[in-house]
């Protein structure tokens, strides 16, 4: 019975200990591009935005990648990173990650570096969904941390 009740306690702590949020982000996106004898190509993109998050923060991002695309616009190759900064002046670095249409997609993010409020989420992974109308972009964020 003891062993019952400690399993449950660390359950019931563990549980009460995470924070989860949602971010919005929406900004400005664009790309330079080499097309492909074969109909793939390789993009350098760019984009920048504002953000705010359930939590009452608000602030800038700014990312910076290569994505290699296919004739249909599914992505195959995918190295993107983002820097954020919040009313604090606290930043965050961010990897993401996708494999969906260029068009529009969901994918993942992980906290690779931060400062201030941000340092305890290196390491965690959030979800996201993105899609766009001609350059402008719209990005829906939902993680879940323990720390």
């Amino acid at each position: 019975m003891r062993y019952i009740f400690t399993i449950l306690f660390l359950i019931i702590t563990t549980n009460s200990f995470s924070i989860s949020w949602n971010k919005e982000f929406n900004g400005v996106s664009s790309s330079e591009k080499i097309n492909l004898s074969d109909g793939r190509k390789v993009s350098h993109y760019k984009n920048s935005g504002n953000w705010k998050d359930s939590l009452g923060n608000y602030g800038t991002q700014r990312c910076f990648g290569t994505i290699l695309t296919n004739s249909e616009k599914k992505i195959e190759d995918w190295k993107l990173f983002c820097e954020g900064m919040d009313q604090n002046r606290d930043n965050f670095v961010l990897e993401y990650y996708r494999n969906t249409n260029m068009e529009a997609g969901t994918g993942s993010y992980v906290f690779i570096d931060g400062t201030g409020k941000w340092k305890d989420l290196v390491g965690t992974k959030c979800k996201y969904a993105i899609t766009y109308l001609d350059n402008a972009m719209f990005n829906f964020d939902k993680c879940k941390s323990n720390n």
